[in-house]
């Protein structure tokens, strides 16, 4: 694989490249370009901020961030809903969430 170049998306570069392929016959022409962008890896920003949900139950809505499998959120109701504030301005690009109903 040849690297062609690269550009910057959202400051992750975007790397363009070519195939070729080497056998007994020879040398192949370069496939036509193509281009991968790396994903960047997720990072807990749910951190030093503030839980709550629909109950009023901060104390219950934090346990949805504290990175431990072994506690979780719950809700008795129909509906309900969960909410973290940052305390800080966070462009959040991918999310998780994982459930267990």
């Amino acid at each position: 694989m040849t690297t062609q170049g690269t550009g910057v998306c959202d400051q992750w570069p975007t790397y363009y490249y070519t195939v070729t392929a080497t056998n007994s016959a020879g040398t192949s022409g370069n496939s036509p370009a193509d281009s991968a962008t790396p994903v960047r890896p997720m990072v807990n920003v749910a951190t030093g901020g503030l839980a709550n949900d629909s109950a009023n139950n901060p104390t219950n809505a934090r346990s949805a961030f504290d990175q431990n499998s072994a506690t979780q959120w719950f809700y008795w109701g129909l509906t309900g809903w969960l909410q973290y504030d940052l305390g800080h301005t966070e462009i959040v690009q991918r999310y998780g969430i994982i459930t267990n109903s």
